[in-house]
């Protein structure tokens, strides 16, 4: 094969069927046949002795060989957003029977924690699972003399927060200071340390 010669044995072979050998000589791993249909004999030869010892060669014939990836993707709820990049199950023959599970995902729920079977087929092949954004997340805002962590005013928190939100806080006035730019400030919510500092300094 690619140059080889790849020699076996064939133990009582029964006179009364035909045999026929197939020789892939494509690389499985090669992004380009993860998906369709190639060449599998691609003119390789046979090499024999006959019944009577006699050496014998033939080509071989050429059928096509289909394999088709199965695609697995993560979206956000109702959408077609991904949340992370889709995983690929490659290597499948039509009619094969392809098992997915969901994964964990930073920041996010699954809908449905179930395993999903795929039959593969020769159209497109996709197993989708939904997720949503985690809530019941908070933040807090912090009101500091310039330079230091002294409170000038009681620490603010804020419930009822979803993951990946932005969410924009403005500087409160406080009598006596003067707020230190930016006097508005805007984070995304992440699962912890959600913190928005203003500082302040003396008349």
């Amino acid at each position: 094969v690619n140059g080889q010669v790849v020699t076996w044995e064939q133990a009582s072979i029964d006179s009364e069927y035909w045999y026929t050998f197939y020789i892939q000589l494509k690389d499985n791993d090669a992004e380009e046949y993860l998906d369709g249909t190639w060449d599998t004999n691609d003119g390789a030869k046979l090499a024999y002795e006959d019944i009577n010892g006699v050496s014998q060669e033939i080509s071989l014939s050429n059928p096509s060989l289909t394999r088709k990836a199965v695609t697995v993707n993560y979206y956000i709820q109702g959408s077609t957003t991904k949340i992370k990049e889709s995983d690929i199950i490659k290597h499948n023959m039509i009619g094969d029977v392809v098992e997915a599970s969901p994964v964990e995902i930073y920041g996010y729920d699954v809908v449905s924690a179930n395993s999903v079977e795929l039959e593969v087929t020769n159209g497109t092949n996709e197993i989708n699972f939904e997720y949503i954004p985690k809530t019941g997340l908070s933040y807090t805002v912090n009101y500091y003399e310039n330079g230091t962590t002294n409170s000038l005013l009681p620490t603010k928190t804020v419930n009822s927060q979803t993951f990946g939100s932005t969410v924009t806080e403005n500087a409160a006035d406080i009598d006596g200071y003067v707020k230190v730019e930016p006097s508005s400030k805007s984070i995304k919510i992440d699962l912890n340390n959600n913190i928005i500092n203003f500082y302040y300094t003396k008349r």
